[in-house]
């Protein structure tokens, strides 16, 4: 006897919307809770920096141009936190698309702060965000790098958009996108940690160049002997991040000297 295929009605996708994706969201919560806390643990610290660069007043007010660049970053932390919550319910590419934005609009906010002229192409809406990516990976290279991994695999379609996504049984199509957390799954997860990590790291780096001598606590960036900012990760930073690369590399099977700790 034929199996009969049950319909995906519009309550298929409500229900899953409403409520299975928050399943999904606490099956991620309980096997990735630490991480998870790592990472909104950074971005609040680099969110009260901001604040505190964006509110200043008088003497240590953040010119026109350093302001928009304050406030590009403090975009770029939110996207990173939309990432994050898409990723808990099951997506595992939509996220990295949105930490492609988030590189280009750190890149941005290092182009207005070293251009302060564009400010008036960005206000006439001629501004070119493209461009900056160059211009911000002169500063640090690993943003052109981050840049160009996140477009040529997840913004542009390559193997990874071959798989369908969610749960098409031809009985039950539930539309589980992600199908929940999923041991074998384990190594597209780090991976998407990795992206996330990368991305926090590019923006705090970048905050840190800008904002330098504005900011009191410097964790990713320091002076060198010349004067020089260079990066230099704060051992409980590094440390952070370190063990979410340790445990990609175990995944995936990397030696360890090939990975980016930042």
């Amino acid at each position: 006897m034929d199996t009969v295929r049950q319909p995906i009605t519009t309550e298929t996708v409500l229900g899953h919307i409403k409520s299975k994706s928050d399943l999904v969201a606490q099956d991620f919560d309980s096997n990735y809770d630490e991480i998870f806390y790592g990472l909104a643990e950074e971005i609040a610290e680099s969110l009260e920096t901001l604040i505190g660069l964006i509110d200043s007043e008088g003497e240590n007010a953040l010119s026109d141009a350093d302001f928009q660049s304050a406030i590009f970053l403090w975009n770029g932390l939110g996207s990173i936190i939309s990432a994050i919550e898409i990723f808990r319910r099951g997506h595992i590419l939509e996220p990295q698309t949105i930490l492609r934005m988030v590189v280009e609009t750190v890149a941005s906010a290092f182009d207005i702060h070293s251009n302060p002229d564009k400010l008036i192409q960005l206000k006439s809406n001629k501004y070119d965000s493209t461009k900056a990516i160059s211009i911000a990976t002169k500063a640090i290279p690993l943003a052109g790098q981050e840049y160009g991994v996140l477009s040529n695999y997840i913004s542009h379609i390559s193997l990874l958009h071959t798989a369908p996504k969610g749960n098409l049984d031809q009985t039950n199509p539930t539309l589980w996108i992600g199908g929940g957390y999923k041991k074998e799954h384990e190594k597209y997860h780090y991976g998407v940690f990795m992206a996330i990590k990368t991305t926090l790291s590019l923006l705090n780096e970048f905050m840190e160049v800008i904002f330098y001598e504005k900011i009191k606590k410097h964790k990713y960036i320091k002076k060198n002997l010349n004067g020089e900012l260079v990066i230099d990760i704060s051992e409980p930073t590094a440390g952070k991040w370190k063990s979410i690369a340790e445990k990609f590399r175990e995944l995936m099977d990397i030696d360890m000297d090939d990975i980016d700790i930042k």
